[in-house]
């Protein structure tokens, strides 16, 4: 871990990282994260067990019994549902969420003690930080930023890419958005110190080192708000109006905060705008950068990428040939992410192949490739570099798989479409959502415990490759 400088997250996977980097106990890291196995090690014993310290533990709890209580406590504020439910599921079985005394966060003791002596009032109010007991990388959560609420076709509603960091949230491009139905709407320029997010305008001009303070917001903007943020996925109907909502103000471009322009805005899932958290990461020009594309999609050994990617309107599997998220990154026209493109056109074939031979020979669905960065001044990125990505495609492994006890790999077998029966149907592509009848997003322990056991494998199997990967400079 010493090796990684930041873990970038995206809806699901920003649960278990924040549960990850600012968990408050002393339990080992071992503990949390699990002992690893290998393959003919395992036993659906094993496999059924998982203790509360286990991070994947929130991943087996009552997710929809949570969100019908706190729609029941908050039926006048709909849009503090979503981040209440999110809280009490994935935050509080580790001491990080409690709705009678919410916390704000920052990076570590010291910057906590530096915001506590500019920030008086701040003394009162919680601040969280980073685990004390073992190293972690920097967490970035991602989410979106909804514009206008009511525009009736999702796919002309303006998604604006935005962070939520120890030390800063926001996104840096001032942009003006527009709406055939709205005057422009600006947003963006700039970042705020967590302890800060919600607040209304700056009541003076910045400093002359640029700065401005804020009265601090009477209630903190907290770690299940960012989560809760991160992963507000699309409803029926995608009635923005339930969705977490924040009080934010753009900067223009000579640094100061726009007058009369502190708004009411509507996050949702990251997913909507970027869903690997990879553009964030080019954004700070970090060269060597390990992309775990936990796709609920197969990557199709028939697709032929030099044809170039077909965007299809499915959106379930097996319909689709690859993961939806990763053609636009090299510039395939889609709706949805049409500000997304950062890599040439020409390179997107050398990734899918590079994945596909990588499934033919029964390995980790892992490639490595090199990239000129493209400018993208949606997203505030400067281009005219390299960067080396690792991809690590969520797939089937025929080399760890046949090393399983029969009677696992048989249940394994028994869960491939098309049709999937079984404890582990869908495996390793387990469904967003209702992968287990009456769960929303609830899985069992035998599929969190199986699918971390492969994701451990494929790290561990090609931890030189890795090792040496992440030593790039």
């Amino acid at each position: 871990m010493p090796r990684i400088g930041y873990v970038s997250a995206v809806s699901g996977s920003a649960w278990i990282v924040v549960s990850y980097c600012y968990h408050p106990g002393d339990v080992a890291d071992r503990d949390m994260l699990g002992v690893h196995r290998d393959p003919e090690q395992l036993t659906v014993g094993q496999l059924d067990t998982l203790e509360s310290t286990s991070l994947g533990w929130a991943a087996t709890l009552d997710f929809g019994r949570h969100l019908a209580e706190s729609r029941q406590r908050h039926a006048n504020q709909p849009s503090e549902i979503w981040n209440d439910a999110v809280g009490m599921t994935f935050l509080e079985p580790y001491g990080l969420y409690d709705p009678s005394r919410p916390e704000a966060f920052t990076w570590t003791d010291q910057t906590a003690l530096d915001i506590r002596s500019r920030v008086p009032s701040l003394n009162s109010v919680p601040l969280r930080v980073v685990s004390r007991s073992s190293y972690r990388p920097y967490p970035i959560i991602h989410a979106t930023l909804n514009w206008p609420e009511d525009e009736p076709n999702p796919l002309a509603t303006n998604r604006v890419g935005f962070e939520f960091a120890p030390l800063g949230i926001g996104t840096p491009s001032a942009l003006t958005l527009g709406s055939p139905r709205h005057p422009t709407h600006r947003v963006g320029g700039g970042f705020i110190e967590p302890c800060g997010f919600g607040s209304d305008l700056p009541k003076a001009r910045p400093t002359s080192n640029g700065l401005v303070s804020v009265d601090v917001p009477q209630q903190p903007f907290s770690l299940a708000d960012a989560v809760g943020a991160s992963s507000a996925f699309s409803t029926p109907g995608r009635d923005l109006r339930v969705y977490p909502h924040t009080t934010y103000w753009p900067v223009d471009r000579a640094g100061h905060a726009a007058p009369g322009l502190a708004t009411c805005e509507a996050f949702s899932d990251g997913g909507d705008s970027e869903n690997y958290g990879l553009i964030a990461l080019l954004r700070r020009r970090v060269r060597a950068i390990v992309v775990f594309i936990n796709s609920a999609w197969p990557l199709s050994l028939e697709y032929e990428p030099s044809r170039w990617p077909e965007d299809t309107p499915e959106s379930a599997p097996p319909h689709r040939a690859l993961d939806p998220f990763l053609p636009p990154l090299f510039g395939a026209p889609n709706p949805s992410f049409r500000h997304n493109q950062v890599f040439d056109r020409a390179d997107f074939a050398s990734v899918i192949e590079g994945l596909q031979t990588a499934k033919r020979r029964g390995g980790t669905v892992l490639t490595i490739t090199t990239h000129r960065v493209r400018s993208n001044t949606w997203w505030g990125l400067e281009g005219g570099w390299d960067v080396r990505v690792c991809w690590v495609y969520n797939e089937h492994v025929e080399r760890w798989s046949v090393r399983l006890p029969q009677k696992i790999r048989g249940s394994i077998d028994d869960g491939q479409p098309p049709r999937p029966i079984g404890p582990v149907a869908y495996f390793p592509h387990f469904l967003t959502q209702g992968q287990n009848p009456g769960g929303l997003i609830r899985l069992t322990p035998i599929q969190v415990n199986l699918l971390a056991h492969l994701s451990c494998w494929n790290v561990v199997d090609n931890q030189n490759q890795l090792r040496q990967f992440l030593e790039t400079k």
